[in-house]
């Protein structure tokens, strides 16, 4: 059994999430204040640690009284030191304090930018107002922990260019969200925080691709948790279209394990598989090629360089009943294509769903925007570089490199699972 251990925000109760699905052989434990837990760290074999709001806070203190190891740390709109450069001014603190009633309250709800499906807590007023007392006296700055975190973009309570600054600085994944302090409205499940004209150029990256496939990596589990989510089929035949180096074969193997595996690339990657049990590896573009008949068919970051995508969608649906791949979308590595001029032509997310269901009826969905943040505009160049996804086997002005200014690179991401 696994564990996900969840520090909740000031003055919050178990409600905001108990909408949420808890993914497969995982146990959820939820924490409000005083924050007391009581788990034998022994009966897991992995623990995702989350905190929310202030709830990172109290993680942080938590996890660094007991060094309790943990797989992952995740901070949702909040962090380690929320009070100060990064996070909350102190006197806006003071100010919330000392006018604090149940109506200002309810104020501070609203701009959390709740939607009509919150639910006010289930505390009484003076026992909130003793927990934001409580934190005012008793803070101090704590070392940074978190291995990656999710920010909401119009986030007033601690504002989302503070966190940004903060994350930016300890070079950690951030991840942009539509939402504002309050994101529970728009997750429906744990797994969403764990657990995805430019020219390919892999064949001689996949040395260092998997190094620095972050997104790629991230994406192969959002299309896997997408997956496990809404289907209940077992599949014993699968084919992948542009397996690379394996690295969602592997994941959708150890949580299937499928009799045969079918595997394609457009190189031979066969180097990299050679602990996967694969009956068959077909090299060469799939657009070209025979697709065999199997339970499922699966793709992890691909679909973007198709060139005929509504014909291969036909040509699949012809030959399994179901689908689930990933790919990326309209507006990918924005930074990129505004300075250098160079993109493909990604295909938004409502074309991709229109085209997906000619063919297959029923879709179920998961998008993301995942913002990689680099010490220098260099270093944002050189990640393309050896993941092998870079428009520079063009000629490039050299002064365009040059004058390169981004330390961010925007992912924007779909994954698709359909079936007939």
């Amino acid at each position: 059994m696994k564990l996900i251990l969840f520090f909740n925000g000031w003055g919050m109760d178990n409600h905001v999430v108990q909408h949420l699905k808890i993914p497969p052989n995982y146990e959820l434990k939820v924490l409000n204040f005083p924050y007391k837990v009581q788990i034998n760290p022994d009966n897991y074999e992995e623990i995702i640690a989350i905190g929310w709001s202030f709830g990172c806070y109290y993680l942080t203190k938590y996890l660094i009284e007991t060094k309790l190891s943990c797989k992952e740390i995740i901070a949702l709109n909040g962090h380690n030191c929320i009070l100060g450069n990064y996070g909350i001014n102190p006197k806006m603190l003071d100010f919330t304090l000392k006018t604090l009633t149940p109506q200002t309250l309810l104020m501070f709800y609203k701009n959390m930018n709740i939607d009509s499906n919150f639910k006010i807590p289930e505390k009484d007023f003076f026992s909130i107002k003793m927990e934001l007392q409580y934190f005012k006296d008793n803070y101090q700055d704590l070392p940074f922990i978190f291995t990656k975190a999710f920010i909401g973009d119009k986030d007033k309570i601690i504002p989302a260019y503070k966190q940004k600054k903060l994350f930016i600085k300890k070079n950690i994944p951030v991840y942009k969200l539509s939402t504002g302090h309050y994101l529970w409205h728009k997750i429906n499940n744990w797994q969403y925080f764990m657990g995805g004209n430019i020219f390919m150029n892999f064949n001689n990256k996949y040395i260092t691709y998997n190094q620095n496939a972050l997104v790629q990596k991230e994406l192969a589990n959002d299309l896997l948790s997408l997956l496990k989510i809404n289907s209940t089929s077992k599949y014993s035949s699968m084919f992948e279209i542009g397996c690379g180096t394996g690295i969602f074969t592997k994941l959708f193997i150890n949580s299937y394990n499928p009799s045969l595996i079918i595997l394609n690339d457009m190189f031979d990657t066969t180097t990299y598989l050679t602990d996967i049990n694969y009956e068959k590896f077909i090299k060469g573009n799939i657009e070209n090629l025979n697709i065999p008949n199997v339970d499922i068919i699966v793709s992890s970051s691909v679909f973007q360089w198709i060139n005929d995508l509504e014909k291969l969608l036909y040509l699949i649906s012809k030959n399994t009943n179901e689908l689930a791949f990933s790919l990326y979308i309209k507006d990918n590595l924005l930074e990129i294509k505004k300075h250098f001029g160079i993109s493909l032509n990604y295909l938004s997310f409502n074309d991709i769903y229109f085209l997906l269901n000619k063919y297959f009826p029923k879709i179920y969905t998961l998008n993301k925007e995942y913002i990689l943040t680099f010490p220098t505009p260099f270093d944002s160049l050189k990640h393309l570089k050896n993941t092998g996804v870079t428009g520079f086997n063009k000629t490039v002005d050299i002064k365009k490199i040059r004058t390169f200014t981004s330390t961010e690179l925007t992912y924007k991401t779909a994954c698709f699972y359909a079936k007939k």
